[in-house]
């Protein structure tokens, strides 16, 4: 018993012994979960902390941002109002610009020579001299051409140019008394004015042929060279080129036009309003009044068709001083060549025109060269005229002989003075200040803006610039009673018998001078410059 007992004792003691180490375990695992837990715990809460500090410093950014946004944004609104007032400027200015475009646009309507078409001038020309020689090219006026061509595989350069050389700006006094106040442009001879198409690399003619032609745009034509020597060549002119299919139909100028069929040997077989012929590729038929040439004709295996070309003188042979238009001997052809070397193709102005009764240009008047371009004749401006009357009269109280010079208004200087009406006794010069006469040694100056004319005396004629009146004591012009020649000089030609009104160099203009002179009066018109002419040439 005792024994079992003991034995109870030591299990039981045992047990405790083990209660006690397992408890001591446990303890001290607990206690280590424990700490963990604070660690954890106050890890955790150092983050929470981190977290406030960072959402208060994103606050505060928030609040900043919020505030530079709200900056940015009255920057932008100021901006905009700013863009809104430059756009509204920039819409004004643009409006403004349109109106004066368009008033400018208007503008050029009603001009007569530079209305969107190209234009040049030949300004400053003066009133019966000779219009100094002149070429004008592409830097003149863009419608010619400076370029190259290529001709049997090789380049060419070429330029166009516009030659003036034979022009004289006449008038009554210098050319032809019929002129009388005007002037106008004479061509004193053949050629004056021409259009070159001019090769800086000579071709040889002799390699142009069908196969291989020269095709150049002359005029504002193409044309195509087929075949040339040193005396003539050969050329084809269309005014209309197309492609037909077997079949089609094609309007040309009113006629109908049908490709009814083509051949093996490179035929076109055409029918116009009815009429049926086979045109050879390369060659021309006429039909009621022009042309059709089969430039291609192309045979294929299911496609037939041909090109072809319309005109009234398609294939044209010609030869210098032909004509360029048919039935207008106006314009000639004219080609210069240097041994098998073509230089040049010209269309010349085969008019001579010198007087009134042949194709001078008077003021306005213009010149249709072919149907490329104008040359037009006028004078540099509008000028502004003063009217002189040259009489004889007798001043102050002893009637003292004069010639009187008398404009509408105070256009005579002498003195310092301008006054409308002096006079002239070969010694002194004589004018009115209220009822007062005043004599003077001055000199009376005929005047009008830029232009002056001095009065003097040679002892027989009475001067005024190159204008002479011939004066028998100052109380007549000359000692006949009717007009004599050398009553009036100018630039010692006499004219006083002259019974039309003449313009003169410069511009002056003397009025029905035998018919003045018969009355011992002269008349004669100033301008305010020297008149000068001006020629256009003007793109058509």
């Amino acid at each position: 018993m005792r024994n079992k007992i003991k034995k109870i004792a030591k299990i039981v003691g045992g047990i405790c012994l083990i209660g006690i180490t397992l408890f001591g375990v446990v303890g001290c695992v607990a206690q280590s979960k424990f700490d963990q837990a604070l660690e954890q715990q106050s890890e955790l809460q150092k983050q929470i902390d981190d977290l406030k500090i960072a959402k208060t410093n994103m606050e505060d950014q928030a609040v900043d941002l919020a505030k530079e946004n709200q900056a940015i944004q009255e920057i932008l609104d100021n901006n905009k109002l700013i863009l809104d007032d430059k756009d509204a400027e920039i819409l004004n200015l643009t409006a403004e610009i349109d109106a004066q475009l368009k008033e400018e646009d208007a503008a050029l309507v009603v001009q007569t020579t530079e209305a969107a078409l190209e234009s040049e001038e030949y300004d400053g020309l003066v009133l019966g001299e000779a219009v100094p020689a002149k070429d004008f090219d592409t830097y003149d006026l863009s419608f010619l051409n400076k370029d190259e061509i290529e001709f049997n595989d090789n380049d060419y350069d070429f330029r166009e140019f516009i030659s003036v050389d034979g022009l004289k700006i006449g008038t009554g006094f210098t050319d032809d008394v019929d002129f009388e106040d005007n002037a106008y442009l004479l061509f004193t001879e053949k050629g004056a004015i021409s259009y070159t198409y001019k090769f800086d690399d000579a071709i040889d003619y002799t390699e142009i042929s069908e196969d291989e032609p020269l095709e150049i745009n002359f005029l504002g034509n193409n044309i195509e060279i087929v075949e040339m020597d040193s005396d003539e060549f050969t050329y084809k002119i269309a005014e209309e080129t197309k492609t037909l299919y077997v079949g089609e139909t094609f309007e040309f100028n009113g006629h109908n036009i049908t490709l009814q069929d083509v051949t093996e040997d490179d035929a076109a077989i055409v029918i116009v309003d009815g009429i049926l012929k086979a045109v050879d590729e390369g060659d021309s038929e006429e039909f009621n009044g022009f042309e059709v040439s089969a430039k291609n004709v192309y045979v294929g295996q299911t496609t037939f068709s041909a090109e072809l070309e319309f005109g009234q003188d398609i294939l044209q042979t010609i030869e210098d001083g032909d004509e360029y238009i048919k039935d207008n001997e106006n314009f000639v052809w004219e080609f210069e060549t240097d041994g098998d070397n073509l230089k040049s193709l010209s269309i010349k102005y085969d008019i001579k025109a010198d007087d009134i009764d042949e194709a001078v240009l008077a003021v306005g008047d213009s010149l249709d060269f072919a149907g490329y371009f104008d040359v037009s004749f006028d004078l540099e401006t509008t000028y502004d005229y003063i009217t002189y009357n040259v009489f004889f009269d007798e001043v102050t109280d002893v009637d003292v002989p004069v010639m009187a010079f008398e404009t509408d208004n105070d256009d005579i200087r002498i003195d310092g003075e301008k006054v409308s009406v002096a006079y002239f006794n070969g010694t002194h010069s004589f004018y009115e200040d209220g009822n007062d006469w005043i004599i003077s040694d001055e000199v009376i100056k005929l005047e009008n803006d830029d232009v002056t004319l001095e009065v003097g005396y040679d002892g027989d004629f009475v001067t005024f610039g190159d204008f002479k009146l011939k004066t028998a004591d100052f109380v007549s012009l000359g000692v006949e009673e009717d007009a004599e020649e050398d009553d009036v000089v100018f630039d010692g030609d006499n004219i006083g018998k002259v019974d039309e009104s003449l313009m003169f160099p410069g511009g002056f203009i003397a009025e029905s001078i035998e018919d003045n002179a018969e009355e011992d009066e002269f008349v004669f018109q100033v301008p305010n410059e020297e008149v000068k002419g001006v020629i256009r040439i003007t793109q058509k």
